[in-house]
């Protein structure tokens, strides 16, 4: 085959351009490469977040972590906050401990580096929900203890009452500020009869009810003051069950020491409107001790505690009860309003002791190391994240801004005794 030489020349010269343009582009491109790690929730407001230089490139002149809540792919120009780590050329990790985060709102996070700080790379997005986490806020300000009473009014925590060994039964009652995370004691309650039997806080004023005595008190915590009002008509008993619907506070079960433990059934409503009681619908179960109540919306749960049985051993009740006040199938009281029903609900996964709340619309009850969580369109129950702190049983606690609250409490030590405790603990729940 004959070539032409000029031709052949000419596709050689063509060739070699080829070469070397593509071996000048291929220097060109030396492009930084960057990757991102999952991200380390460490409390209800902060996280840890990481990310890798894989390859400088050219040379890297600024790089750190965008983020954003409003956009799920985040970068310089599309208003995501940006955290700046100094610049540097060589590989390897980095991270930064972000604040002043939100509770369950997803964050959307990405590394980036410049070389100039005008063209920037990115790495790809990861998100995170700051959920189901536990963080340990400031010690109880009074004395540990059992028992008591918790409640919320006007943003703020309440803890108070309950019993210890060694100064028998207390009477401080303490306030949680959750924006400052401090405690600062209020007034203290003026009664001198036992442990409380029930515990209720509408808009402005918690309502307590006392055991034997029949005693209750309101405490107004505009003026920071106790109050006498109407007494319970029923029979004086302690660690009953309460909630509040509609402003108006509902209580019933508990235990009547005189002369052996009897556990009556019976079930009142308050109006603090005209401070009158009103008795309803009985309790459909077996009577109890420590029970545990909430209300979600317009309806009230009760159920779990426990009764002594002959051997004064305790008897676990582990069944759940709805409370429907506006239901008319039983009658009507006294004053020509529903009696309202009962209806057995799906039984808790453990039995337990402790005043519950409701945090989205679900039912948060604490039992020794955990949350059991109540969902009334499933009519089922999960359970939270382990509790950091020592398993405990008579703790108190109650919800704030979305966020639960629990401390105080007691447990056996092994050789007979009681351990009181003080510390105080905040959960982020797994809702969003």
């Amino acid at each position: 085959m004959n070539l032409n030489p000029c031709r052949f020349f000419a596709w050689f010269i063509i060739g070699v351009g080829f070469i070397l343009s593509s071996c000048q582009k291929l220097d060109l491109k030396k492009e930084i490469a960057l990757s991102i790690y999952d991200v380390e929730i460490l409390s209800s407001t902060s996280a840890k977040i990481s990310g890798k230089i894989i390859d400088v490139g050219d040379g890297i002149t600024e790089y750190g972590f965008v983020f954003s809540s409003t956009t799920s792919i985040p970068t310089i120009l599309n208003s995501a906050e940006r955290i700046i780590n100094s610049g540097g050329s060589v590989p390897g990790e980095f991270f930064r401990i972000v604040g002043e985060l939100d509770a369950r709102v997803m964050y959307h996070v990405r590394t980036y580096a410049t070389p100039d700080g005008t063209n920037y790379v990115y790495s790809d997005p990861i998100s995170f929900i700051i959920k189901d986490i536990w963080t340990q806020k400031s010690d109880f300000g009074g004395d540990p203890r059992s028992g008591g009473i918790a409640f919320t009014v006007n943003d703020k925590g309440y803890i108070g009452m309950g019993v210890n060994d060694s100064k028998g039964e207390l009477y401080d009652l303490w306030q949680y500020d959750p924006g400052a995370d401090s405690w600062t004691q209020r007034a203290e309650f003026p009664s001198w009869t036992s442990v409380t039997s029930f515990y209720v806080a509408t808009a402005s004023l918690a309502i307590i009810g006392l055991q034997a005595t029949s005693e209750v008190w309101h405490y107004d915590y505009s003026t920071n003051t106790w109050e006498r009002i109407n007494d319970f008509p029923g029979v004086g008993r302690r660690l009953g069950f309460s909630f509040q619907i509609g402003g108006k506070i509902y209580f019933g079960g508990g235990v009547v020491d005189d002369p052996d433990r009897i556990y009556p059934t019976d079930f009142w409503e308050y109006n603090p409107g005209n401070d009158l009681w009103t008795r309803k619908a009985d309790f459909p179960a077996a009577g109890r001790e420590n029970a545990v109540s909430f209300n979600i919306g317009n309806i009230g749960y009760a159920g779990l505690g426990f009764s002594i049985t002959t051997t004064d051993e305790p008897e676990p009740k582990f069944d759940f009860w709805m409370y429907d006040p506006a239901d008319e199938s039983n009658g009507f009281d006294a004053l020509g309003d529903p009696l309202g029903k009962w209806t057995r609900r799906a039984d808790a996964p453990a039995a337990t002791r402790f005043t519950g709340f409701t945090i989205d619309n679900r039912g948060f009850i604490f039992n020794l190391d955990r949350f059991l969580i109540f969902d009334p369109m499933a009519n089922s129950w999960t359970m939270s994240r382990p509790f950091p702190g020592i398993p405990r049983v008579n703790a108190v606690g109650f919800e704030l801004n979305g966020r639960a609250y629990v401390g105080t409490g007691d447990h056996e030590d092994g050789g007979g005794g009681i351990v009181y405790h003080k510390d105080f603990w905040e959960y982020t729940p797994d809702v969003f």
